[in-house]
């Protein structure tokens, strides 16, 4: 079931490995991209061949109060040249290139310039902790790409709060397994309660004003 109604945020991973979503390399469906909206889902045949979906867990940032909040605009910092796109967090602290539109931001939004594709379903691998996440941005390598392919050229955007919000991270659930057409984690099924399987990792129920790996879109 989900565990609140109006989550802030969402976390994806795989189970047991902990390896974020936007890290794997696996494509999403479109709308459950590791979205508060669709939650996640992975479908088999949509992967590379010969290649199935990870068995992947997601939590909702669940507000203790009414946020109120907006998005900042699109912040295109660096193009996709030299050693990849650095849409980074330290950068735009700096003041190179861009600046942050506030500092304690609760969500972050990523996809490509021009055509607004979200981050997480190029395919493309992005830099641990900043792989579309508040506190590291959006980095993206080219030697870290598949061989002959490069970064695509990125922006990212934060949602800013007009107070400073409390807030709980649910449980780390996993209600299907990668088996049938693929992995299952989203929002439709948790709303109706059908859930298969339920994990918890320590530690994880507490209070948390960061968003470690969200990919927020609307």
């Amino acid at each position: 079931v989900m565990p609140c109604q109006n989550p802030l945020a969402i976390d994806c991973r795989t189970v047991r490995t902990h390896i974020p979503a936007s890290s794997t390399g696996q494509v999403f469906k479109e709308g459950a991209d590791c979205s508060v909206e669709g939650g996640l889902v992975c479908v088999n045949n949509e992967q590379r061949p010969g290649s199935r979906c990870l068995d992947y867990e997601i939590r909702f940032l669940c507000p203790m109060n009414t946020p109120t909040a907006s998005w900042s605009s699109w912040i295109d910092r660096d193009d996709a040249s030299g050693t990849g796109d650095w849409e980074d967090r330290e950068s735009l602290e700096k003041g190179l290139g861009a600046v942050m539109p506030c500092q304690n931001p609760i969500a972050i939004g990523c996809r490509t310039v021009g055509t607004h594709v979200p981050a997480s379903r190029t395919g493309q691998l992005f830099k641990r902790a900043s792989d579309c996440s508040v506190e590291g941005g959006l980095v993206c390598v080219n030697n870290e790409q598949k061989p002959g392919s490069r970064c695509l050229d990125y922006e990212i955007r934060f949602l800013c709060p007009k107070y400073t919000p409390t807030a709980s991270w649910s449980s780390w659930i996993d209600r299907d397994d990668p088996s049938g057409t693929g992995d299952w984690e989203d929002r439709e099924n948790l709303e109706k309660g059908l859930v298969h399987a339920m994990s918890e990792s320590n530690g994880n129920r507490m209070q948390d004003r960061r968003n470690p790996h969200s990919c927020f879109e609307d």
